[in-house]
């Protein structure tokens, strides 16, 4: 699981005048070893606390899930998003290899894992 989180955004309101606000950015990624009904790699991000994008292994597509991101991006943005979420499955993918690698546990039990970075 990954967690960014961004605060004190600068937030304008009328007259030009500046405050600042609180917001918040996560990004969880979940990979799991096959053989469960499970996709093995999942992206949620959320802006806070509402999800507003979803990238898993099987659609391999990162897609907006708020109407306040659909509006305000485009296709080229969606392929770059799709492109760096499919490095890092793969990352993912070789980082569990190396774990369960490490620690013997190659023996077939589903096991996952979790990333987070603050």
């Amino acid at each position: 699981q990954v967690q960014l989180s961004v605060n004190q955004i600068k937030c304008l309101h009328v007259g030009g005048l500046s405050f600042t606000c609180s917001h918040s950015l996560q990004y969880f990624y979940t990979a799991v070893t096959p053989g469960i009904n499970f996709p093995e790699f999942t992206i949620v991000g959320l802006v806070d606390e509402e999800q507003f994008v979803y990238y898993d292994n099987i659609i391999r597509k990162m897609i907006p899930k708020s109407e306040w991101i659909k509006k305000s991006e485009g296709a080229d943005y969606w392929n770059t998003e799709t492109q760096k979420q499919e490095g890092a499955q793969e990352t993912f993918k070789v980082s569990i290899s190396n774990i369960m690698g490490r620690f013997n546990q190659t023996n077939g039990e589903n096991k996952h894992t979790q990333y987070m970075n603050d």
